[in-house]
């Protein structure tokens, strides 16, 4: 029986060969991958390009910093029972959706795709956003009901000007 990633990545497969090729022809440079964390963060990584079609090691404690102001600070926010500060942050892996890739049109040599993390046993993150969102989903149409979502965007306002406004 395969794991969940290793489900994952057969999924994937012809996915990752097609991002390759398309990535490599556009002359994509980076990439940006995105760990959604259960608080509705994005974690985000800058690296130079490279697809992994069998996932990436990544510590753990990604899931557990907290972001002040969009500045990394490293505080940890809540201990995990997989991940926290008596076993170090234990690595997981990430495999990232290509059905999430997207080229920076300001950055034409930069791409972004979100990650989805697994156990090393190969078992789903228990601390994956993306996971539990889909969990829920088949929940709810199990039981004959659809979810649906929404982005609210919020902005402030840190110099009161009255000429400009």
């Amino acid at each position: 029986m395969l794991s969940d990633m290793q489900s994952a990545i057969a999924e994937r497969s012809a996915a990752f060969a097609n991002i390759k090729k398309d990535f490599t022809g556009k002359s994509i440079e980076f990439v940006q991958v995105h760990l959604p964390d259960l608080t509705g963060l994005f974690r985000t990584k800058y690296a130079p390009f490279k697809v992994s079609s069998e996932g990436e090691s990544l510590n753990a404690i990604l899931y557990n910093i907290a972001h002040s102001d969009g500045a990394p600070i490293g505080d940890v926010v809540f201990d995990a029972p997989i991940c926290n500060l008596d076993n170090g942050f234990v690595s997981i892996q990430a495999l990232v959706d290509p059905a999430t890739a997207v080229i920076h049109g300001w950055r034409p040599n930069v791409a972004s795709m979100i990650l989805n993390s697994f156990m090393d046993d190969g078992t789903t993150c228990a601390l994956d956003a993306r996971a539990r969102l889909k969990h829920f989903e088949d929940k709810l149409r199990a039981m004959g009901y659809e979810a649906h979502f929404a982005f609210e965007y919020e902005f402030g306002i840190f110099h009161y000007d009255e000429e400009l406004i």
